[in-house]
């Protein structure tokens, strides 16, 4: 039995393997919410239907501890970070540029949407695996594309089996399908959208992520609007911890708004688990996120830099518009 103090973690070493172990934090304990862990999971079900994997150059050094002036242990470097790259729409708003392309595949700038998502990611140190989860009718698409690129870190494509926009599984089904086809295994998780063009440094977010080792959205400010708003709102409290979180609601009170990209810690696979035993919606991310942060402690920060999100012919247009003037 341990006691944690506030802003405190233990950190437990499991077995031989040094990336397989278990973090514990004072507001699972003060919730009562079960344990944050994470663990090497062996004979998972709901095993990738079909996947590619790159190579890739990926370090296999196990997370190295040293005992810090404080008394406690402390990684002497970054934890690692697998991301997921949720690519398995049809995208129909976008006929007949999608009927045969995976909108991630789109082109802007001369490269495809993907690609200039492992590029940002990539350049995270702490990155070492991405997936890319697709429908069937394009995986071989993404996998041809995979196979072409030149990446840091291996790049996994999954199949979600699907073949058609009446049969998909959703973003967030497509996430659940994903974690557990390749599972985080001890390391922090990203979530991101496919289509969605990120043009800043990922960094900054990065950091604050690191610091606080707490579920991290990304933030955007819009322009208010009269009536209903098409985006989520987001409410801050002391120290960016999300307080409200509203899916499109009809009275926005807020300029804030989260875009698809989460942070979550290790072992938070559970608590994505218990949201969908508890009959969540499996298609819109940002009803998970209301739910999460109903449960467990959330920050938010505001990104600086541009962002996309190629939902029709008209933001593609403004995102070739703009990557356009900036070669010139």
């Amino acid at each position: 039995r341990c006691l944690l103090s506030p802003g405190r973690r233990l950190m437990i070493v499991i077995g031989r393997e040094k990336d397989t172990f278990c973090r514990l934090n004072h507001e699972c304990l003060a919730r009562r919410e079960p344990a944050i862990e994470g663990r090497r999971r062996g004979g998972d079900s709901g095993q990738p239907r079909r996947f590619f994997s790159t190579g890739g150059r990926v370090s296999s050094s196990g997370l190295s501890l040293s005992k810090a002036r404080s008394g406690r242990f402390e990684p002497r470097e970054r934890w690692r970070v697998i991301v997921y790259l949720l690519a398995a729409g049809y995208a129909t708003r976008l006929w007949p540029l999608t009927r045969d392309r995976a909108k991630p595949l789109l082109e802007v700038g001369g490269l495809p949407l993907l690609t200039h998502l492992v590029r940002r990611f990539e350049a995270l140190q702490a990155v070492d695996e991405i997936v890319v989860i697709g429908n069937s009718r394009f995986a071989g698409d993404l996998s041809l594309w995979a196979a072409g690129l030149d990446a840091r870190v291996r790049i996994q494509v999954l199949e979600d089996g699907t073949h058609s926009e009446e049969d998909k599984l959703g973003a967030l089904g497509d996430l659940e399908f994903a974690l557990k086809a390749i599972a985080p295994a001890g390391r922090d998780w990203v979530v991101a959208a496919g289509d969605n063009l990120i043009a800043f440094d990922l960094e900054p977010l990065y950091q604050r992520f690191e610091t606080h080792h707490e579920p991290l959205i990304a933030l955007r400010k819009v322009r208010p609007v009269a009536g209903p708003s098409p985006y989520n709102e987001v409410t801050l409290g002391d120290d960016h911890r999300v307080i409200g979180f509203r899916e499109k609601p009809m009275d926005p009170q807020t300029e804030l708004a989260a875009i698809a990209l989460y942070f979550m810690p290790a072992g938070f696979e559970r608590n994505f688990d218990r949201y969908l035993q508890e009959g969540g919606e499996r298609d819109a991310p940002g009803h998970w996120i209301a739910w999460l942060v109903e449960h467990v402690s959330v920050r938010g920060f505001a990104f600086e830099g541009d962002w996309f999100d190629i939902g029709s012919h008209e933001t593609l247009a403004r995102a070739r518009a703009h990557f356009d003037s900036a070669a010139e």
